[in-house]
């Protein structure tokens, strides 16, 4: 498997969650202890950043490895601009979105999953966001100098890069 296709899995994995579903709505802690921590995030999910969005676009959750912050009780967590313009396109799209985004910190693999219950039997209450950076999974002459990533929503694998390039065949990243 490639590592979209895993990460991909594991989003749904995470998105598709009656404990994911219940966290959006009751803001369960618990939920949060267990799951939302460093080790669980970084080292067992190999996570670079993380966020959880509410059905109104209200951010519940954001953890990026490089400030190792995370759940911030007296105000709502900041997320990104990068994400949220990923978000904003993706908002019509019944199937999130899968590919590679430009980040501050570089590209970034990234999947964005509507949060269902486990049975997938009631209405989205939210988004759920994993994302690793490239840096170390990609041979960098793949994406070297190459300042803006445009990435479609019609399928996992298709990448195009902005400013001339060519698109290329869908890759499989290094596991």
């Amino acid at each position: 498997n490639s590592e979209i296709d895993n990460l991909t899995k594991t989003t749904q994995d995470y998105a598709y969650w009656n404990d994911t579903y219940s966290f959006i709505k009751n803001h369960n802690p618990d939920y949060a202890n267990s799951n939302l921590t460093q080790e669980n995030l970084n080292q067992s999910l190999k996570l670079d950043f993380a966020a959880i969005i509410d059905s109104q676009f209200q951010p519940l959750f954001y953890w990026n490895n490089q400030t190792d912050s995370y759940l911030n009780n007296s105000s709502p967590p900041t997320i990104p601009s990068y994400l949220l313009n990923t978000i904003n396109e993706i908002v019509n799209s019944a199937n999130g979105y899968s590919g590679i985004i430009q980040t501050t910190n570089g590209p970034a693999l990234t999947v964005i999953k509507y949060v269902n219950s486990t049975e997938r039997n009631l209405p989205a209450n939210g988004l759920l966001i994993f994302g690793q950076y490239l840096e170390n999974r990609l041979h960098p002459s793949l994406y070297e100098g190459r300042k803006e990533i445009v990435t479609h929503t019609c399928g996992p694998n298709t990448i195009t890069f902005d400013g001339g390039d060519e698109g290329f065949e869908p890759f499989y990243l290094a596991e």
